[in-house]
């Protein structure tokens, strides 16, 4: 049992390490966030070029935004942008406007 629960140590730190170093490689080669938003198109609100949605990531993998209205995390796919900010829904974007424009 012994032997046992030390290999399972060692394949835990094989695993940390392993990971550590991935997310350290990924960080040196700029990561996720280093792109912005990019072009928006004015009748939807969501980015007008691809790579904005990909930002370079594996298959499947897209990159999240954040609604500057309630902080919920969403694929930028699915955002509605304006003046550079994210929104979750097309509420949260017009409550964004009458907010800008009262203030």
């Amino acid at each position: 049992m012994g032997k046992l629960l030390g290999w399972i140590v060692v394949a835990l730190l094989v695993w940390a390490a392993w990971k550590f170093w991935t997310l350290s490689k990924r960080r040196s080669q700029g990561g996720p966030g280093k792109g912005s938003a990019g072009g928006t198109d004015a009748s939807s609100g969501r980015p007008t070029d691809s790579s904005a949605a990909q930002d370079d990531r594996p298959d499947g993998v897209e990159r999240m935004v954040r609604c500057a209205h309630c902080d919920l995390h969403l694929p930028a796919s699915d955002a509605r942008f304006s003046s550079g900010k994210a929104y979750c829904s097309d509420e949260h974007l017009r409550l964004a406007r009458t907010r800008d424009t009262d203030g």
